[in-house]
Order: C-alpha cells, then structure tokens, then sequence
C-alpha cells in the first residue's frame, strides 16, 4: 500500500531505484514495491477517484492531490512497533500522526468546516459525467479527418511526436488536446476517440467521443475549400451515435436517454470561420459590412445548434470562446509578413475575439433561461491563452510567437510533414504548428477550464 512515503525518510526499505516501475507509467520508480502499479491505485482509477495515489509525506502535493486522497503507508512497517525498528520503517500506529497532519485540508477548504468534515467522513461527492461528447474543430478532433476525403490531416509525423507511442493519430498538435486531457482529469478515459474510427468498441462508445473535424467552422462556407465536416453536419454524426447507443444498451431505452443527458457536452468552433472567410479569404466581408454583423450571424449558428443539442437529450454542455486569433502565427505573417523574430500580436483580430466572446457569454446566459433543466456554461479561452502570451516563464515556455514545426509562420497540415524541421522541444513552444498550440499549452489551458468550469457543474439533469 505504500506508493513511496518510504523515499521521503530515513530507511533502506526503499523502491526508488529501477527495476522498481519499469512497467508504471513513464518507467520509472517512484517509491512502489512491484513493477508498476499498487491494488490502491487501481481501485482509485476503477471507481474514478484518480488515476494513481501518492503518498502523504511527497512535498510538492497538488491541492487536488489531497483532496482526491493520500497514501501513509509505509514499506516495512506493522502493528507492533518493535517490527520497524530494524527498518526505521512508519508503524502503522504512527500513520495516525500522519493522517492527523492530512487534516490539514481544513487550510484547503478555507472557513467551509462542513466540507472538511464531508471529505473526511463521505469524501467528495460531487457527481461526474461517465461520458464525454465533443464538437467543434482542429483543437477538439483527435482524427476524424483521418476517414474523409480532405487535406486538412495530421496523421504523418511529425503530429503526434509525444503522443504516446510517438504515433500521428490526426490531432493536430505534438500530443494530447483539451478533450483528452478533460477526459482523464474527470477520469473517463485517457483520450477521446474520433466517432469516425472504424471498430469502436462499446465501451469506447459509451464513454465518449468526438465528432469535431479540423478545419470546421459555424458557417458551412468555411469548409468548402477544405471539404471536411462543418459543425452543422456533426450535429448528424451525433445521431447515428445515438442510435449506437440504443443498439448497445438494448430494451433499456432510458438507459440510452440516461446516457446521452448525464454526458458532459464540450462545443468549441469559430476561429476558422474568421481566419477563412474574413481575414484570409474575405469572402464574407462582401455580405456582412462589420465584424460585427459576421459575429451576430455564427451566433445565431451557434445557438440553433446548442438548442438541437437540447432537443436531442443532452443537458450539460460547455461552450468555449474565441482564442486570441491576432496572436496564431499564421495570421501574424498573413497581415504583415512579418519578421518571424519580430512578430507582435494583431490588437484588431484580438479586439474581435474579445467582442464576440462578450455576446457569446452573453448569449449562452440567455440559452441558459430557455432551456429548461440544463447547464450551459461560457468557458474563457481568451484569458488563460494570451497570459501564457505574455507571461510565458510562468508555463516553461520560451518561444510564443511561432511554431514548433519549421519557420513556424506558415507550417501546417501537409506543409508540417516528416521533411520538415522542427524545434529540440516542443513544450518549451505555445504553438506546436503555424495555427495549434502545443501538447504542453493544451494541458495548462486544460487545467484552467477544469478549475474554473467543473464546479459550476453538478451534471444532475434527468432527460
């Protein structure tokens, strides 16, 4: 039961050196007496409290970390005391102490003494979705466009370069999106597989995937060059995967309803609709006059299609914003041709971004009033991707302006290909190519979202 407390004292009944953990993940040893794993971290992970334990006495703990529960195990140790003295292992009568420390998360939970008392007595109750359904675009497929007809693939290195298994998958980026990563911290799954993925197992079903295509956008014209699913059409994919669901659960028809209302629903579209049909290709310039009539007509777009979400039986849903589009290096060198070593962010672009996401905030309340027993929650791109922009020593990122994946202004889809050079490490980039951001700038706007949107959440709708 110890997953290392016994590294973090004086002992030689330790497990900190290979072979110990060539089987766990990373393959390396962490302080566990097997060759990967413990019982307590599978039982975690099968009833979804966390993926792995760590052990109380590690000094970096995560306030998630203690929260979600700690190990105070120590290797060697017993009930009579006199066992340990050989070792200087932890009797277990001691643990006490330890665990009279991990009250300690009263300093976590601030004035709120009940909680403290739940999370002791109960732990944390709080519902959590066992599905997970996405759409949008390039930052939510995990490789849709892989089984359509279309150049906007990334199923060739150097995509998917820490991925694991160093495999291209058809995300575009170094490694794992915001789906993935969403996926694992509310313990789901560790990746979300395309819908269009061939032999998708029940349990794959079940517990979620995405039908977002990169290169997608609200406006069907943004994917005519392209040809790859505009998110009009995904709302289709949608239904053939309920009718999936029906097949697999069988006469239990609520079941299926069930499912597809305790679902957590991650929208998240738009930036291609501007890039495209506004600042690259003007063609919507020539019907809509103002940015802001184009802005008016994706979110009407956008609400017509949270409300067929509705009507279909999904209650949870998350939409996100704009990112700051005047900082994707594409259409910093699109504008200006810039100096790729000069380049600064575009404040019109931004500008746009920022109004849109006002009427989107705005307009998400007022769907929010119409749509009865449902959660439709704004989630905030826009702040956490421009403060990694202009303060990246606080993520370990040492390059903003351009991509991983050559000169890194131009560079994406087939031009981002085995030929082409690319950067010594990707996590020290915020963009992995000329329009995504990296695996490492994924994780962190990961971590926001779920700080910041879950616990507006209580996934508690019946169908």
């Amino acid at each position: 039961m110890d997953t290392g407390n016994n590294n973090c004292i004086t002992t030689v009944m330790k497990a900190n050196h290979p072979p110990y953990g060539q089987n766990f993940p990373g393959h390396i040893p962490i302080g566990r007496f097997f060759d990967g794993k413990l019982m307590l971290d599978f039982i975690a992970s099968t009833i979804r409290i966390k993926r792995q334990y760590c052990h109380e006495t590690h000094i970096n703990l995560y306030n998630d970390d203690l929260l979600t529960g700690v190990t105070f195990v120590s290797v060697g140790s017993c009930w009579d005391e006199l066992t340990t003295l050989a070792t200087s292992a932890i009797p277990v009568f001691k643990q006490i102490d330890l665990f009279r420390d991990y009250i300690r998360v009263k300093r976590i939970v601030g004035d709120d003494q009940e909680k403290t008392n739940n999370i002791i007595s109960i732990g944390n109750s709080k519902k959590l979705p066992s599905t997970i359904l996405i759409f949008g675009d390039s930052t939510m497929d995990t490789g849709n466009n892989n089984y359509i007809t279309t150049i906007m693939k990334a199923n060739h290195p150097p995509y998917g370069q820490n991925f694991p298994g160093h495999i291209p998958t058809g995300r575009f980026s170094d490694g794992k999106l915001v789906p993935d990563f969403i996926a694992s911290s509310i313990h789901i799954k560790e990746a979300v597989p395309p819908f269009l993925q061939p032999n998708l197992s029940d349990h794959e079903l079940l517990s979620g995937v995405t039908f977002a295509s990169a290169g997608s956008g609200w406006d069907d014209l943004t994917t005519l060059p392209t040809l790859v699913i505009p998110v009009s059409k995904q709302i289709d994919m949608f239904k053939d995967y309920m009718r999936r669901v029906k097949r697999i659960v069988g006469d239990d028809q609520e079941k299926a309803k069930t499912i597809i209302s305790g679902a957590l629903v991650v929208i998240s579209a738009g930036t291609n609709d501007f890039g495209l049909n506004f600042y690259g290709i003007p063609t919507r310039r020539f019907q809509f006059i103002t940015i802001d009539a184009y802005q008016d007509f994706l979110l009407n777009k956008l609400q017509s299609f949270v409300k067929e979400l509705h009507e279909l039986g999904c209650r949870t849903m998350v939409v996100a914003g704009l990112p700051p589009m005047g900082c994707l290096p594409i259409l910093q060198f699109i504008a200006k041709f810039q100096n790729p070593f000069n380049m600064k962010c575009l404040e019109n672009e931004n500008s746009d971004a920022r109004s849109y996401n006002d009427k989107l905030s705005k307009r998400i309340n007022d769907m929010q009033a119409l749509l009865p027993n449902s959660e439709i929650v704004y989630a905030d791109i826009y702040k956490p991707l421009i403060d990694m922009i202009h303060d990246p020593q606080k993520y370990g990122f040492a390059e903003t302006k351009r991509g991983c994946c050559g000169s890194g202004m131009i560079e994406a889809a087939i031009l981002c290909n085995p030929a082409t050079p690319k950067c010594q490490n990707a996590s020290q980039f915020l963009f992995w190519d000329s329009i995504h951001p990296s695996q490492s700038a994924y994780q962190f706007l990961t971590k926001h979202l779920v700080s910041e949107i879950l616990p507006k959440l209580s996934f508690n709708h019946t169908s």
